[in-house]
Order: C-alpha cells, then sequence, then structure tokens
C-alpha cells in the first residue's frame, strides 16, 4: 500500500490495525538490527524535536524484544550516534537514553547523513549483526536533489542489504529520489506535519516488521530426525540433518555444521568375513653383524579379521632376508710390508698411508653421510664422507683392498684405490641413485574360453633392477607363480575368470601393475554373446512407426564392442595377443521405421553380434593453458614427454593429441616449455580407457621471475603470502656457501634464485599443482596426501647458467598454518616430499621437527612455534625400459633445457588411509538421466577444502570415465567441489533435482557449474526417494569410506550419486548397417577404415536462432543419389551455443552435421566414384517453432532445397556431389581426417591454421542458418 495519507486510508488503516498488528508481532520475533536516522536540525524546534522523541519511543516500544537491536542517529550540521546498536539491550534503557538525546545545529544534509549511518552504523564494531537483517528508518526534513546521489546511496544500501524506509517531511520536491533509494513506492511515506508522525507509529512497525529484508546469508532449518544406524551390526553412526536455504545463490553459506552424528551400537555382526593383510611392518635389525645373519619382517590378518568361518589370509604372515654377509675380523690376517693387525684384527694399519676421495652420484651432485668401507671390513666404516662429499683417512693400509661405499637411497659401489704415491691413495667413487621399480611392461586384459590358455606379463626397470615378481588374483596372492614376470594359464575354467595384478620389491620400493581382467566363457565359435537391451530416447514428439502409445524410447541393442577372439585363434605364449584387435559388433540388424511430426526415418535395431576385426585406437588429447594476470593463456609449443621421449607438441591454441599403446591405462605426462620458457615443467596423471579417445585439461603454472642473491650468504625466501592479504606459511633458507657450479665446485660469484610456491588457499595455484597427490604404502597401494603447498626452486649465474646447491636447504613451517598439534617432544607427521616423476607418486624424504633458531639468525615465522625440515635438494632420476638415463634431454626437476630445478618439495599431514573417502559421479547425456555419458571428451575433476574453508587440503581427477561413472578419491567430512569438463572447455551442468542423492543432503551447484557439498558418508543410515526405489528401504551413497572403494566402482545407477549433463545430448550416428565397422558394403558410411591415409570425414554447419527450446535437435538421412535412394543412415545432433566459460547467449547455436561423403562407393569387389548423397535435415522439439531458413552462403544456394510447411521452414534439402570443392566459406568441411578432427574444424568455422581449436562458434562460416526468434 502507498503511504500517502488522506482521511480514507487512515480509517482502513485502523480498521485493520489489529490484523496487521498481530502480523507485526509474529514477524518481529526474528531478530532486526533497527537504526533510527532523525533529522533534528535547526529547522526542527524543540518541541517538534520532542515529538521525534516520542515518535522514536513508541517505534521501538512497539518492535522490541531480546532478539532485536536498536540504535537513534540524528543530524543537522553534523552526524551524532545517539547511541549504537551494541549500546543499551533493554528496554528501559533504550527509553531513557531516547530522553536524554540533544538535538543539533546547523541545516543538515540527509544523503551525508544516510552515507555516514551506513559506513559508520552499520558495522560489527558498532554491534551490527553478521546474517542478522538491517533495517534504516529515516526521518527527514530535507530532500535529496539529484539522480546521481540517490543512486550511489541506493548501492551502498544493496551492498550491506538494508532496507530503508523514508519518512518524508520535505514536501513531493524530488520524492522521486527516495523512492529510487529504497527500491520501492511503497517504502516512502509522506508526513505533513508532526501530529500525523505520532499517528503514523503503527503503519510505520507494521511496515518494518512485514518488509524484512534479505541478509545476503543462508538460513539454516530446523533439524531432520534421527536417521537409522549406519551399519546393520556392530558399530556405526547416526545422523540428522539440516538445510541451509538461500534466497540468491550469491547468499553466504551458514556458518553452523550442515550434519550431525552420533554413536550407535548394532548387534554383534555374525555374517561371513575373509581376513585381509595389513601392511609389511619395517625390517627387523640384522641377527648378527658379520658372516650372514637374517632380517625379518611381518604382518598381522587384522585388516578386517576372519569372522564367522571366514577365510584366513592367504600366504605368510613374515618375510626373512639375508643381511652382513660378509666376513668377520681374522685374528690370522697377514699384514702388508711395514704394516701391523689392529687391536680388534678388523683392519691393517700403516701410520704413513693416506686415503682420500670424494664421494658423487650419478647426476653430479655430492653425497653427504656417506660410509666408507674397507671390502674386508665391511661391519664399521673406516671414514664417512662431508657436506662437499669428501673424505679422508689416514694409518690403514691400502695395498691389495677395494674400497665400499653406501649410502642411504643410493646402490652401493666399490674400487680398487689408485695409488697416487707411495703414501697417498685416492678413490673418487660415484654412486647411482636408487629408483623405485616403474613398469613398462604391463599385462593385458584378455578374453578366453573354457579350455583354451593365456599369458600375462608384467616387466619393470628400477634401479637395483628388479628380479623376482609376484602376482595376485582377485587381491590374493598367487604363491610361486610367474616370478619371472609370466604368469602362464592353461587349460582355463570358469573361476580362472578374475583380476589380475603383478607386483615388485627392490631395496628402493614397491611398484604395482596394473590391474587387468580376464574373462572366461563357455567354448563356442566365438566369445560375443547375443545383444544386450540399450534403450534410446527418441527425438522430440518421434515414436515407434505402429506403435500405438507412441513411447519416446526404443530398445536398439548393443553389442558392447567389447575384446573377444574366436574358436580358431590359439595363444601361442606371448604376452600380447598375436592377433589383430577384435571386438563383438553386429552381425545381423533390422530396420526400425520411426515417425515425426512431418516425416520419417528409420532407426537400426541389432540382432545378432559376432567377434570380428576392429579399428583399435587409444588416444589422448587435450589442451595446455595457463592463468597471467587473471586472463587464460594458451601453453604454446609446449612439448608433452613421456618416459623420457617427447611425443608430440602443443599447437599454437595449446592443442595437442597422441596414440597410447595398447595395454597403457595410465600416463604420467611432463609439460616442457622449452621454446618461449615462460612456463615452470609440470607433471599430469592421465587416466585413459582402451579403445577410446580421452581428454585432459592442462593448467602449468607461469615461471617466477628471479631474485639476485649472495650464495657465501645464503638466502631466506617466504612461502606463500601475496597481494590479497594472504601471510607466509613457512619459510625456506639456502645456506651460506652452499651454491655449486655443475661439476661441483664451489661457486662464489652473483647468483639469482627463482621460487615458485603452490599456496593451497589459492584455487588457481591448486588447478596448476604436479600430478596427484599421492604417495604408496609399502605394500605399493596408492595413499592420498593433504597438500601444505609444492616448491620449486632453481639457482642461476649472472649469465643464467644453472648452478646446484650443495648444502641441506631448510624448510620452515607456521604451526598454527601446518595445525601441528602434537607435543614438541613427540615431533610431527609433518614431512617434505620428493616426486618421481617416474611413477607419478610422491616420495618422503623427512620429517619437521620442532625448531628454535639462534639469536644471531632472522627468524622466518614469529607469531607461532615454527618446526623445519632439511634435505638436500636432488631429482630422482627419469629411467627407461633399457635402465635409467643420467644424460637426459629432460627431466622433471633437474636437468632442464634451460635450468635445474631443485627440491619440488611438497608437505602434508600423513596418515594412511586416515579420512580417505571416495565419491561416486555418474555422466548423462542429458538432464532426464536416462542414458549414460560415454564419449570420453571429458575430465571429472574434484577439490577438498578444509572445512573452516582456511586452505585446500587435495585433488583428484579422473581425465575420461568408464560408462559414465567414476569414483573420485576425497578427504571424509570435508568441504569438496566436483566440475566435469568436456574437450571444448565447457563445463557440465550440475543435476540438482531428481532421486539420485539423498533427501537432506546438503549441496548446492555453484555459479560456474560446481557442486558443493559436506563429503559425509552416511553409510546405510538414509532411506531411498520413494519413488523411483519403493521396493528398497536403504540405498547407499554418494560417499563411500576407503575399504569401501569397491562399492564405489560397483555402484549402480540407482544407488545415490552426483550427476552432470552437458548443455544438449551428444550427437548420434545410426548407421543402416548397425555399425561404422563395415567398409566393404554399398551402404557403409565409410568407404575404407580410419587407419587408411584415403579416410575421409564431411560435415555442414548449420546455424540456429531460437530461444528456449532446449530439446531442440536435427535429424539428417544420408541417401544415395536421389531423395528416396537407399539410406546410409542417419546423424541426430543438437545444436550447442557458443562454447565460453562466461555466461553464453544461448539463443545462437550451432549443430555440425555429418553426412555421408558424396564420390567413393565400395560394394565388395565393386567400386563407384561419382556418387551424390541427398543430406535431408529436419528439426524436431517438443516447443511449437516458426522459423525462416537462409543459405549463408550464395556459392551453396543452387544445393540446398528449403522444407517449407506453409510459412514455416521444418528442415531443407543439401545436394553434396562429388568432386565439388567445399571448405570453411560454404559451411562444408570435408578433409582426409578422423571424424572427430572434421568435426572440430566445422564446429570452430576454419579448417586449416594453428589456432583452430575444439570450440563451438555458431556465427563462424554456417552453411545455412534457421531463425527462429
Amino acid at each position: 500500500p502507498s503511504f500517502r495519507m488522506d482521511g480514507r486510508f487512515e480509517l482502513l488503516l485502523l480498521a485493520i490495525a489489529g490484523v496487521i498488528c498481530s502480523c507485526a508481532t509474529q514477524s518481529a520475533t526474528a531478530p532486526l538490527d533497527i537504526v533510527l536516522l532523525l533529522d533534528s536540525s535547526d529547522s526542527t524546534r524543540s518541541t517538534d524535536f520532542a515529538s521525534e522523541k516520542k515518535f522514536a519511543s513508541d517505534f521501538i516500544s512497539r518492535l522490541y524484544n531480546s532478539n532485536n537491536r536498536f540504535s537513534v542517529v540524528t543530524y543537522g550540521k553534523n552526524t551524532h550516534p545517539q547511541f549504537l546498536l551494541n549500546n543499551y539491550n533493554d528496554l528501559h534503557s533504550i527509553k531513557q537514553a531516547i530522553e536524554y538525546m540533544w538535538y543539533s545545529t546547523g541545516n543538515g544534509n540527509v544523503a551525508m547523513a544516510m552515507n555516514y549511518t551506513i559506513q559508520s552504523v552499520f558495522r560489527d564494531v558498532s554491534g551490527d549483526r553478521e546474517c542478522i537483517p538491517n533495517v534504516l528508518v529515516v526521518l527527514t526534513h530535507s530532500a535529496i536533489s539529484d539522480k546521481m546521489t540517490s543512486n550511489a546511496l541506493h548501492q551502498s544500501l544493496q551492498a550491506k542489504s538494508i532496507r530503508t524506509i523514508v519518512l518524508n517531511m520535505a514536501g513531493n520536491t524530488n520524492r522521486n529520489h527516495f523512492v529510487s533509494v529504497t527500491d520501492s513506492a511503497a517504502r516512502v511515506k509522506d508526513i505533513h506535519d508532526f501530529s500525523e508522525l505520532e499517528t503514523s507509529v503503527s503503519a510505520v512497525t507494521n511496515k518494518v516488521a512485514s518488509d524484512i529484508p534479505g541478509t545476503g546469508c543462508g538460513v539454516l532449518s530446523p533439524w531432520e530426525p534421527w536417521t537409522s544406524c549406519s551399519v546393520s551390526c556392530g558399530k556405526g553412526q547416526r545422523f540428522r540433518l539440516r538445510n541451509c536455504t538461500k534466497v540468491h545463490n550469491t547468499d553466504r553459506d551458514c556458518a553452523a555444521d550442515l550434519s550431525d552424528d552420533q554413536l550407535c551400537t548394532m548387534p554383534d555382526c555374525t555374517d561371513l568375513l575373509d581376513g585381509g593383510w595389513s601392511y609389511w611392518g619395517k625390517w627387523s635389525t640384522c641377527t648378527k653383524t658379520c658372516q650372514k645373519g637374517t632380517q625379518t619382517r611381518t604382518r598381522q590378518c587384522n585388516e578386517p579379521l576372519p569372522r564367522s568361518g571366514g577365510k584366513p589370509c592367504p600366504g605368510q604372515s613374515s618375510q626373512n632376508r639375508d643381511c652382513s654377509d660378509w666376513k668377520c675380523p681374522d685374528c690370522s690376517k697377514v699384514c702388508p710390508s711395514g704394516g701391523h693387525l689392529s687391536k680388534d684384527c678388523g683392519v691393517c694399519e700403516c701410520s704413513s698411508v693416506t686415503l682420500y676421495g670424494r664421494i658423487m652420484d650419478d647426476t653430479n651432485h655430492t653425497v653427504e653421510h656417506a660410509n666408507i668401507f674397507l671390502e674386508s671390513r665391511k661391519y664399521t666404516p673406516i671414514a664417512t664422507s662431508d657436506t662437499h662429499g669428501y673424505f679422508r683417512v689416514a694409518g690403514i693400509c691400502i695395498m691389495n683392498e677395494q674400497v665400499f661405499v653406501e649410502a642411504q637411497g643410493y646402490i652401493n659401489n666399490h674400487m680398487t684405490p689408485l695409488e697416487i704415491n707411495i703414501t697417498h691413495w685416492n678413490a673418487n667413487i660415484t654412486l647411482q641413485k636408487e629408483i623405485a621399480p616403474v613398469f613398462f611392461v604391463q599385462p593385458h586384459d584378455k578374453t578366453r574360453m573354457v579350455g583354451q590358455s593365456l599369458s600375462l606379463c608384467c616387466s619393470a626397470s628400477g634401479n637395483p633392477a628388479p628380479s623376482q615378481y609376484k602376482w595376485c588374483k582377485n587381491g590374493v596372492e598367487l604363491e610361486n607363480a610367474g616370478t619371472n614376470g609370466t604368469l602362464m594359464m592353461s587349460s582355463l575354467t570358469k573361476s580362472d575368470a578374475a583380476s589380475y595384478f603383478c607386483s615388485t620389491e627392490t631395496s628402493a620400493g614397491v611398484s604395482r601393475s596394473e590391474e587387468v581382467e580376464v574373462k572366461v566363457t563357455g567354448f563356442a565359435l566365438d566369445t560375443c554373446s547375443g545383444p544386450t537391451p540399450q534403450h534410446e530416447d527418441l527425438p522430440p514428439s518421434c515414436y515407434v512407426t505402429g506403435d500405438t502409445t507412441k513411447t519416446s524410447t526404443i530398445d536398439v541393442g548393443t553389442c558392447g564392442k567389447s575384446e573377444c577372439m574366436t574358436s580358431s585363434l590359439v595363444d601361442n605364449g606371448t604376452c600380447t595377443d598375436w592377433w589383430p584387435h577384435h571386438c563383438c559388433d553386429v552381425k545381423d540388424i533390422e530396420q526400425v521405421d520411426i515417425t515425426c511430426e512431418g516425416f520419417t526415418y528409420q532407426a537400426a535395431r541389432v540382432k545378432s553380434c559376432q567377434c570380428k576385426l576392429c579399428i583399435f585406437r587409444t588416444s589422448v588429447s587435450g589442451k595446455v593453458t595457463s592463468k597471467e594476470n587473471g586472463k587464460v593463456v594458451p601453453g604454446r609449443l609446449v612439448e608433452v614427454i613421456v618416459e623420457g621421449k617427447a611425443i608430440t607438441r602443443t599447437n599454437m591454441a595449446g592443442m595437442f593429441v597422441f596414440d597410447v599403446p595398447k595395454g597403457t591405462k595410465r600416463i604420467v605426462a611432463n609439460f616442457h616449455d622449452g621454446i618461449f620458457k615462460k612456463f615452470l615443467d609440470t607433471t599430469k596423471i592421465i587416466n585413459v580407457i582402451e579403445g577410446q579417445a580421452s581428454f585432459a585439461n592442462v593448467i602449468i603454472p607461469i615461471k617466477p621471475k628471479p631474485v639476485p642473491f649472495n650464495p657465501n650468504i645464503g638466502a631466506n625466501l617466504m612461502l606463500g603470502g601475496d597481494a590479497n592479504g594472504l601471510t607466509p606459511t613457512g619459510g625456506l633458507l639456502i645456506p651460506e656457501n652452499s651454491v655449486m657450479t655443475k661439476d661441483g665446485e664451489p661457486y662464489t660469484g652473483q647468483a639469482t634464485t627463482s621460487l615458485h610456491f603452490m599456496d593451497p588457499r589459492s584455487r588457481e595455484d591448486m588447478e596448476a599443482a604436479n600430478g596427484d597427490f599421492i604417495s604408496e604404502t609399502s605394500d605399493g597401494e596408492v595413499n592420498p596426501l593433504i597438500t601444505f603447498g609444492v616448491i620449486q626452486l632453481s639457482v642461476h649465474d649472472d649469465k643464467g647458467n644453472p648452478l646446484k646447491i650443495g648444502k641441506p636447504v631448510t624448510y620452515t613451517a607456521d604451526a598454527s598454518f601446518f595445525n601441528i598439534s602434537e607435543k614438541e617432544s613427540q615431533g610431527s607427521s609433518l614431512a617434505l616430499w620428493d616426486y618421481d616423476s617416474n611413477k607419478g607418486i610422491w616420495v618422503e624424504l623427512s620429517k619437521f621437527k620442532p625448531t628454535s633458531f639462534n639469536s644471531g639468525r632472522r627468524k622466518l615465522l614469529q607469531s607461532s612455534p615454527v618446526y623445519s625440515a632439511s634435505t638436500r635438494p636432488s631429482n630422482i632420476p627419469v629411467i627407461d625400459p633399457y635402465g635409467y638415463h643420467t644424460e637426459r634431454r629432460i627431466t622433471r626437476y633437474i636437468h632442464n633445457y634451460d635450468h635445474p630445478v631443485y627440491g619440488n618439495v611438497r608437505v602434508r599431514d600423513a596418515n594412511p588411509k586416515d579420512g580417505i573417502c571416495y565419491v561416486s559421479v555418474f555422466v548423462y547425456t542429458d538432464f532426464t538421466m536416462k542414458e549414460r555419458y560415454n564419449i570420453g571428451d571429458i575430465t571429472v575433476q574434484s577439490y577438498t577444502e578444509k572445512k573452516d574453508r582456511s586452505a585446500y587440503m587435495g585433488s583428484s581427477s579422473k581425465t575420461t570415465i568408464k560408462n559414465g561413472h567414476t569414483c573420485l578419491m576425497v578427504f571424509c567430512d570435508q568441504i569438496v567441489y566436483i566440475n566435469v569438463q568436456r574437450l571444448s572447455g565447457e563445463r557440465l551442468r550440475v543435476i540438482t533435482g531428481g532421486s539420485h542423492r539423498p533427501l537432506g543432503y546438503p549441496i548446492r551447484s555453484t555459479e560456474n557449474d560446481e557442486v558443493q557439498f559436506e563429503s559425509r558418508n552416511f553409510g546405510k543410515s538414509l532411506r531411498c526417494t520413494n519413488p523411483p526405489y519403493p521396493n528398497k528401504t536403504v540405498c547407499e551413497g554418494p560417499m563411500y569410506y576407503f575399504p569401501d572403494a569397491s562399492k564405489c566402482t560397483n555402484a549402480k545407477q540407482e544407488s545415490f550419486h552426483f550427476g552432470f549433463a552437458p548443455f544438449t545430448k551428444p550427437p548420434k550416428l545410426i548407421y543402416a548397417l548397425g555399425s561404422a565397422n563395415v567398409y566393404d558394403k554399398k551402404m557403409s558410411w565409410y568407404p575404407v577404415s580410419p587407419d587408411k591415409s584415403t579416410f575421409r570425414a564431411c560435415y555442414i554447419k548449420v546455424l540456429v536462432k531460437v530461444r528456449d527450446a532446449f530439446d531442440l535437435r536435427l535429424l539428417a538421412t544420408s541417401r544415395l543419389n536421389k531423395v528416396n535412394g537407399e539410406l546410409f543412415g542417419t546423424h541426430d545432433v543438437g545444436p550447442e551455443p557458443a562454447t565460453v566459460t562466461a555466461k553464453r547467449d544461448l539463443t545462437s547455436r550451432a549443430a555440425c552435421i555429418e553426412f555421408r561423403c558424396p564420390g567413393y562407393i565400395r560394394d565388395g569387389a565393386t567400386e563407384l566414384y561419382n556418387s551424390t548423397t541427398i543430406v535431408q535435415v529436419n528439426r524436431v522439439t517438443s516447443i511449437p517453432l516458426t522459423c525462416t531458413l537462409k543459405t549463408r552462403s550464395a556459392d551453396l544456394k543452387s544445393s540446398i532445397t528449403p522444407i517449407i510447411n506453409g510459412t514455416n521452414a521444418v528442415g531443407f534439402r543439401f545436394t553434396a556431389k562429388a568432386g565439388t570443392n567445399y571448405g570453411s566459406s560454404y559451411g562444408v568441411f570435408i578433409n582426409d581426417s578422423p571424424a572427430s578432427e572434421v568435426e572440430k574444424f566445422c564446429h570452430y568455422g576454419q579448417d586449416s591454421g594453428p589456432d583452430v581449436q575444439d570450440i563451438v562458434q555458431p556465427e563462424s562460416n554456417p552453411a545455412v542458418e534457421f531463425d527462429c526468434l
């Protein structure tokens, strides 16, 4: 209602006052922060000011309750807060303060007074509470005179979510400016005199109580009832949930927890449970110091314990190995001339002889703390190397002796000392670094029939080289099987069908191969079975001809294209099947007529399957980008290096693609910018699915600017902290006189250092981090890490030549940031880790310990306890199948093209398997959730943030997923973000509705198409939604604990999960012959296979301008020579908007339609070269559209025939003739390249050039345009 008062309105107001007051009283019980701003300038005499005070007193009395806070501000020439929101909390004190208020002198400016109140009164120090609605009531005798001022006030009020009501006693002059300020005419009340002011109290209080503003914060709902126990037996948890309701997506999250839990106890478990081994313990001390002793390590069968008759753990609970395999002291030993035997009989002493030397490693770094022994006395060292690798020992007879050297992390070595002269002998010895085994021969998935045989092979390289292998079947060790790396299995039975992997162990570590599947079927002509059901949605308004129910789906059946073999193929014992790749593909089909509005087309239904030769290609494509000054820039001409070899390079748009050898499922790829030298070397892990194209979105950091320092003094560098106000998390100390040349000699000239710190508080830093945050347990199992930062350090001379650091570098950590809670005497679990780019894992270097600095050294962090750890900068060498390189073209962190990068060391809080969860994610073709997305051009990415939002803990990604499902490793009970991105850069949208997640589960979709949630595992305590699961009372997911990883992996679609889908369903080709894998038939879609150089693909680009109609599809049939000619197939495609990260223009969309290329046809031995393809395109949607059609290229008009229904263009026909010189200017893209590559040209609108990207640009060179706006 308007606040303009006349007699009729006042009578009406009084008549309904009782009702309004009762509502106001109820509304006002919600907390409010209310400020009264009163005009008490010279224009207001004392008697009038008394009326204002009475109004204020009555107003506050009506709205007072213990939840509300009040403040009164007066203004004249100046503005005065009479009392603030936090001054008084009882009504008596407030009214007394009002009584004692004074009125100001001088004429007031209402705009200045309001601005003062907004900035000075509505703030926390003045009692303004966060997430409590703010109300400002202004009583003014003066107006706002200009629009600019009113707009500025409006923005200030909006920024703090302040609801404003103006009591206007300035007349109607410029009243519209008050309306602009309050955002509503209903919030401006005209008051003609002070008597009217006194009678308006009721109306104003009612308005305040009924027009409560938003707070910019979420509002907590009441707790839901407690759930049932999360387990059916034993000890578990029960939960209760509540929601954080937000009016706007930009509202802040509720600060309180959205879930609560309690322990619950159910009856003891009685179901059968097999036992599981714990990790191996550490090796014991050797039983002897010489003459061969024994070391032992053990493991326990308690993860879990066998229960109710479950099987005990297979294999042994202990292992032994030899140690101290050398001779004991021999007191009968004869010393050389001039020498005598020592008292302990261990060594011959020669007083005039001196042995000296230096210990270096194979990367030309000095080795500190290396122990030097005589070959005849390995039980006690005769010397230890110093910081620079030197050692010196006098008084020992060296003649006829060999020197033996050992150091932690290196392969032992020995040599015969060189005689310099009669008294001095030299032994400069090089030690090779230990390198954990890396598998370069992986076992392959295999399919066999009962009675046949197979071989599974694995082989690893490392230093020392592995010599023994172990095989496991379904996680259970096979004793004494395949110890040479080859597991041979003959006379197979169905019980041999299982998952297998091999492992190997050396002194450098344990490694596991990929896990593979062996399938065993009954004996038959081949291993393929009949087609399995595959239900697909038909285009809008289409149905199977003759179906009276007009069902919108069709079962087309599928053969799955899984690997297969025929009975005629016989294994010859080789690691890889000797025959070309075979897959289960279509044998027979039937054509099904589909009726749509105004036209019909045919779909193919699979009737039978057979094992046949298939084109098998596994590839990885991706894009390399970085952030520079807030803008995304491409990684141009960046090398992609796998297993030490450069396999490809990005183009000028940052795009790359390469093929993957068969048997590879995980790639450790290094990205090196050796041309522009703008980006840091970065390692990324790429997971692939064999036989599919996978996508990797690679983000790499910009190189930091070098900082000069004096090597004689050293350098003291801060870690973290930036212009955004982030404080440093620690420091890095390069000690004095530690810099060396590449030859290991001391360097004393001017030097520079480049330091890059991945700050876990920055999302951008996390996105550009190296690899995955994982390590390996003593059994070779993956163990995630919580990251606290990654450091990359390099040192150069004044000419840019690389230098080395020859002493340990000290890293310091702020205990408050790293959450170190242990007592200093007990140390900390915080550790430094080095990156192994061979395996793509982190390897522990040293633990952090409490540190006290000497008074002479500047303390890096002073506000909280400091922990430190030291390590000598070095690198884990890169290996290949034939050994490891000491001279490498590029390695991960050292011996780069231009500089060595030291100590990419990350800090983490490590408790194996502590707090690890898996989250289940499904990706669908659209929001109906009926079909899974299985194209392979997506990356599923997660980030785990601490619950207090102080920093990110880690990230995880799957660069491709199988059957539209994946499980990502995250940390339990934290904040997790998940997004799904396509190769084009498009982020798939979060499906927030439906029954795929528990009712009340705390989740929200962010503005950048991410799902954000609290990673709580509710076990079996949450009930299924009903419908669609009326027969199930309990569902699991979307979170699973670490031991239940298989439950997540095998989760079915009806289990709880997070869902994503693209803007429109991906395109689908319906082949008349049922498969693209048929090349010698007249109606084959492709007349030659994709591996041939003459393979060709053809696309036409269609622009559609339309509003809404998100289910719009274009159906394009390709026929031979004439409109009703024989059918090659149908392409079903949905137009897409432009691919950009910001908000897209959804009204302009493009569809790239693949059609059967004209020209060449092969029908057995018959070949034709001049065929024409008639392409008929029809648009279908559930929304009625009226469109016009125009051909964008004048040269193409004669080939385009519109299909018109009245005045409505419903489609067109395109006559594609052999030999026509089409191109991007026509909007027709024909190229002798894979179909995916030609589709990329079509999307981009350009068929050549270095900057072509797989992004959709609707307005770039379309052939035809539908205008439906």
